[in-house]
């Protein structure tokens, strides 16, 4: 037996023990990236809809029961002088305010994340900020106070996921 418990002629002990590079940037045989990101986004909706989400994942919907009464309050993401972050959440601004836009956080900067990218909830910095777990490297979690339910925070993957559309 090789280290770990490998037989003396494993791969790993013939190429010297070097990983596959090529099989971690491609991903195991039979691998297809869309086929992760379809599973990913049924998997958001069904979590989305098992989460007792009565009303339908629209921006709308999320901007009425979650953005205006949440995020774009006095002090935080609304259409003062300062909004927080630079970002004002309030009805009617925050869809172009968005999706597409650059982050400004220096953590996600450093990663290329933009605050709402279509399609990819994991690449959204609201996604990431609304979490349960937020990284450090993102700052405090939001909101700050009374933070969101997790069927709340399903809804918006779920809107993401969908490709974030504007109704």
């Amino acid at each position: 037996m090789g280290p770990v418990g490998e037989p003396e002629n494993s791969a790993a002990k013939n190429s010297g023990s070097r990983p596959n590079y090529q099989q971690i940037r491609d991903g195991p045989a039979g691998y297809h990236p869309g086929m992760f990101r379809a599973s990913a986004l049924l998997m958001v909706s069904l979590s989305a809809a098992s989460a007792g989400c009565d009303t339908p994942v629209t921006f709308s919907s999320i901007q009425s029961d979650v953005l205006t009464p949440r995020c774009a309050t006095a002090g935080c993401h609304d259409s003062g002088e300062r909004p927080a972050g630079q970002l004002a959440l309030v009805a009617g601004r925050s869809y172009a305010a968005l999706v597409g836009q650059p982050a400004r956080n220096v953590g996600a900067v450093d990663e290329g994340l933009l605050l709402v990218k279509p399609g990819d909830p994991d690449q959204s910095f609201l996604v990431l900020k609304v979490r349960e777990h937020v990284p450090v490297r993102y700052g405090i979690p939001m909101p700050q106070s009374n933070r969101l339910s997790s069927d709340e925070v399903a809804r918006i993957e779920a809107w993401v996921a969908a490709g974030a559309p504007n109704d």
